[in-house]
């Protein structure tokens, strides 16, 4: 109804904003190319009529949804689009929130510095358990150093308490833990724990979470290390 209003009499905020919540329902539901469709509408009345907040929510959803396609680079570009406007307006908190999401997509790209950089430029700001689980992804640099200490000392800020009616960011957590113990040469460690994740989360778009899918990754790396 709200679109069906918005259309009629040409009001952008609300035709954004409702193209947001429409393309942000198929998404949860793993129709993923309907949502994009969707969300591109959204941002892109947003950007021509240059309405910031619908513009910033239409950014965070579509690089989302970017994201569960493994679309990595796209999604990236996207929100360092994002990060420059909520720069440009004052928008600290999404600030946070995009600056945060880089750090995964600069370590996938070898650009290792850029990444810890980017972690460190935003760790004492990234207060909510989202940004420091994004931040948290700096994790993958470290161990990939040799620096499992390092590792650690990001995984210890974290905890699956922090995410109680979240199982993909609970299993996140366990799939960081993981992921140290067997940096650290205990790979039957991290197996015991990170195989319990999958029985925590149900549905297609959960199995299409980024988290999840690391810590799908971290089952297959420890049992071919242990030979199972």
């Amino acid at each position: 109804q709200a679109l069906e209003i918005a259309e009629r009499l040409d009001i952008p905020d609300v035709l954004s904003h409702a193209l947001n919540t429409q393309g942000a329902y198929p998404a949860v539901k793993g129709h993923l190319n309907e949502a994009r469709i969707l969300l591109e509408g959204a941002l892109a009345i947003a950007l021509e009529h240059e309405r910031h907040s619908a513009g910033l929510r239409a950014y965070n959803n579509l690089a989302w949804v970017l994201e569960l396609q493994d679309r990595i680079p796209e999604s990236y570009a996207l929100a360092e689009q994002a990060l420059a406007l909520a720069r440009r307006v004052g928008d600290r908190g999404r600030e946070i929130v995009f600056g945060a999401n880089g750090v995964y997509p600069l370590y996938l790209d070898g650009r290792w510095d850029e990444a810890v950089a980017r972690a460190e430029e935003f760790e004492e700001a990234a207060i909510t358990a989202q940004a420091q689980l994004s931040l948290s992804d700096v994790i993958f640099v470290h161990t990939q150093r040799g620096r499992s200490d390092r590792a650690r000392n990001w995984w210890s800020r974290l905890t699956p308490e922090q995410f109680p009616e979240d199982p993909q960011g609970a299993a996140a957590t366990r799939g960081y833990e993981a992921h140290v113990l067997r940096a650290e040469g205990k790979p039957r460690e991290a197996l015991a724990l990170v195989e319990g994740v999958f029985a925590r989360v149900e549905g297609q778009m959960a199995l299409q979470h980024q988290h999840v899918k690391i810590a799908a990754a971290e089952v297959l790396e420890c049992a071919l290390e242990l030979g199972d």
